[in-house]
């Protein structure tokens, strides 16, 4: 018993001389603090699209890994690995694998790495922070199903106005593997957008965009395939009280394939409006429209109907009505996302 309470009181001794001596010095930065940030995300989905078995059915479609820190104060690094199921197989990705520089110079940064292209608003953005579940006809037509990524290096400046104001330009690299979809940016690309961010009334963000990208399409090796892709877009968020938010957003795209047979001239585009009557509901309705870039013209064109449960910004709840106007084709689709760990990528 005797011994009990004197290490009993040893220990409280050295707990109240560790707190002095806490207190009388700086403390050292923690361990913790050190180590990245590590978060999965999951996508689960249920589909079924009329008169398309394969895209029927359930899926687990994706799990991503993000590990995200700081190597100094002004670098970052930012790292996506996804796991993705198509027809029965897992495949893994490196989505994206970058590093930024801040306060390089006054107003100025970069970025070096893997990276999704700041081409218009939607190309940026991973599946979970989307508003709907299958992504415009336009992005899987003119950028790719996984939306467009590539390996190089970007610069961005924010320009010294009353105004917020940002222009890019990035020089960047994409190989192809053997299997490719029908059209594919190939080769060198490089590409440039401004973009800038105002509040033109109280409560209330507008957000406009202009991207240019240029580089090679898939068959650049066998024959001419010089393509051009020029893009605007718009959002609009207006919050109203007790965290109703009405949102608008829009992109449009026009695309020049030079081939040695043909010069094709494609447009596309989508409009999205959503209403978020409190932090965890918000329903919209989207439009879209997109013509192919391949030598075969197919016209797309369809409207949406998207509703989501948010638990919180990483776990959702989702379902869209898709119909196809041009194939009189009809799709339901629901989605669970579910994230655990400090996630952060752009929130919308």
């Amino acid at each position: 018993m005797k011994k009990q309470t004197l290490w009993v009181a040893t220990l409280a001794s050295l707990n109240l001389l560790s707190s002095i001596s806490a207190q009388a010095r700086p403390s050292a930065t923690p361990l913790a603090t050190k180590l990245p940030d590590i978060s999965m995300m999951g996508n689960f989905q249920a589909s079924s699209v009329k008169n398309d078995p394969d895209k029927t059915g359930f899926a687990m479609k994706e799990i991503e890994l993000a590990i995200q820190g700081y190597l100094y104060p002004t670098i970052r690094t930012d790292v996506f690995i996804g796991l993705h199921q198509e027809a029965g197989q897992t495949e893994v990705h490196l989505e994206e694998a970058f590093l930024t520089f801040s306060g390089v110079a006054e107003g100025f940064g970069f970025k070096v790495g893997k990276k999704r292209l700041s081409i218009g608003k939607q190309n940026t953005l991973h599946s979970e922070q989307w508003a709907w579940i299958e992504q415009p006809l336009v992005i899987s037509d003119f950028l790719g199903a996984e939306g467009l990524a590539a390996e190089g290096v970007s610069l961005e400046y924010v320009l010294p106005l009353p105004f917020f104001l940002q222009a890019e330009l990035g020089l960047w690299q994409r190989r192809l593997g053997e299997e490719h979809e029908a059209f594919a940016w190939a080769n060198w690309l490089s590409h440039a957008r401004l973009w800038s961010s105002v509040a033109p009334v109280d409560n209330a963000e507008l957000e406009m965009g202009l991207s240019y990208l240029m580089g090679n399409g898939a068959e650049y090796q066998e024959s001419t395939d010089k393509v051009s892709l020029l893009g605007g877009d718009v959002t609009l968020r207006y919050w109203l009280a007790d965290g109703a938010r009405v949102v608008m957003q829009g992109e449009a795209f026009g695309l020049r394939r030079e081939l040695s047979t043909a010069t094709l001239e494609r447009w596309g585009g989508y409009g999205y409006m959503g209403y978020r009557p409190n932090t965890q509901w918000e329903f919209g309705v989207r439009g879209d429209y997109s013509e192919s870039a391949e030598e075969t013209e197919n016209l797309q064109k369809s409207v949406s109907a998207i509703g989501t449960y948010q638990l919180t910004e990483t776990s959702k709840f989702r379902v869209q009505y898709s119909h196809d106007l041009v194939a009189d084709n009809h799709g339901v689709f629901a989605q669970i996302l579910f994230g655990v760990g400090p996630h952060s990528h752009v929130l919308q």
